[in-house]
């Protein structure tokens, strides 16, 4: 069966935008936050034939008033319109997708604006059932704009601890929406990737102390595990 939103993007043809529909694409470029039926999603125009969707990017077609994308049984076409800040999707099943543009931050490195609000060291931390192997994750947030992500990972062998620090350190930028529970903090890794992180706890100052990424938590208190 045939996905019926915008959030069944997979792939997408890598053909240039016909000159009808260019004059678009400067309103297209930049950030979106979409509510689908799946819940919110991240949308975002890199360019006139490339985008990113929950993370992934894809190439696309640009036509006049619609996005061709490739998808599992096909070419499918959704329709878009503006108004005012937002831009309304058209789904193949004739449902809609509204799009709100995110509001621009600090620049990377800028400092100020939200990214300000999450500063320091979040990790989370996991054990096996048995306590014979562990590992965590760390992330430090410079209050600039840019992250680094690291894994460690203990295990017991032959009565010590084996260590496994700094694996797979990772670089990037790191955006936030907002300091209330549930606001969206966008990680861009250098290598193209992106998470999507949630605000889960802030303290009296506006700060943001405790993340929630799927299933686990990043917090200032695990950091100490």
């Amino acid at each position: 069966m045939r996905p019926t939103s915008i959030a069944g993007l997979v792939c997408v043809l890598a053909v240039s935008a016909s000159p009808l529909a260019a004059q678009d694409v400067e309103k297209l470029l930049g950030s979106w936050n979409c509510d689908t039926p799946e819940g919110r999603a991240r949308l975002v125009f890199h360019s006139d034939n490339e985008l990113s969707y929950n993370g992934v990017r894809v190439p696309y077609q640009l036509l006049e008033g619609a996005i061709r994308v490739v998808e599992e049984y096909g070419p499918v076409e959704y329709k878009y319109r503006f108004e005012g800040d937002d831009m309304i999707f058209t789904n193949p099943d004739f449902t809609t997708t509204r799009c709100r543009r995110q509001a621009q931050q600090a620049a990377p490195g800028g400092g100020g604006g939200l990214v300000s609000m999450l500063q320091g060291h979040r990790c989370d931390y996991t054990s096996s059932p048995d306590g014979w192997a562990s590992s965590s994750r760390h992330l430090y947030f410079d209050g600039q704009g840019r992250f680094v992500l690291t894994n460690d990972a203990s295990i017991w062998v032959d009565g010590a601890i084996t260590n496994a620090d700094g694996v797979d350190g990772q670089h990037g930028s790191y955006e936030v929406t907002g300091n209330n529970k549930g606001n969206e903090v966008y990680l861009h890794f250098d290598d193209g990737g992106e998470s999507v992180l949630y605000v889960h706890v802030v303290d009296g100052y506006g700060r943001i102390v405790e993340l929630w990424y799927k299933d686990r938590t990043f917090s200032r208190s695990l950091c100490s595990q």
